[in-house]
């Protein structure tokens, strides 16, 4: 669990139950200028936001155990990250996992097939302080 942040940068969460995913989208948020860690799974990302409050989480929805929807509630329950902007990414199209997401407390949904990384690299700076 790094959790350092480089001066000025934006400090983004990555969680994924796939490390090789939070680690390629480490690097790319790094590329962009911002700093970032990551946590492997919804536990281990409750236990890393309980230690460190990032400025932005992106958060898997399809997770074994802790699921990224109850990631998303507990996040939204405590005082220290309730106001953080939460972008929850998921295989599932929009159809199918936007609404779930919205409802429990996400701030924008991005679907991660294709990746489409200008239009995450958009969204993140649309969320993040300068």
């Amino acid at each position: 669990m790094e959790a350092r942040r480089s001066s000025g940068n934006p400090f983004v969460l990555v969680v994924d139950d796939h490390a090789e995913v939070c680690r390629g989208l480490e690097r790319l948020l790094r590329s962009y200028g911002m700093s970032a860690s990551y946590a492997v799974g919804g536990a281990a990302a409750l236990e890393w936001l309980g230690e460190c409050t990032p400025d932005l989480i992106l958060l898997d929805l399809m997770m074994p155990e802790v699921d990224g929807l109850e990631v998303l509630r507990r996040v939204r329950a405590d005082p220290r990250t309730a106001a953080l902007p939460v972008i929850v990414f998921s295989a599932l199209a929009e159809s199918q996992g936007r609404e779930p997401a919205m409802l429990a407390g996400a701030t924008d949904y991005w679907v991660k097939t294709g990746f489409n990384f200008d239009d995450l690299r958009g969204r993140l700076t649309a969320y993040l302080p300068d």
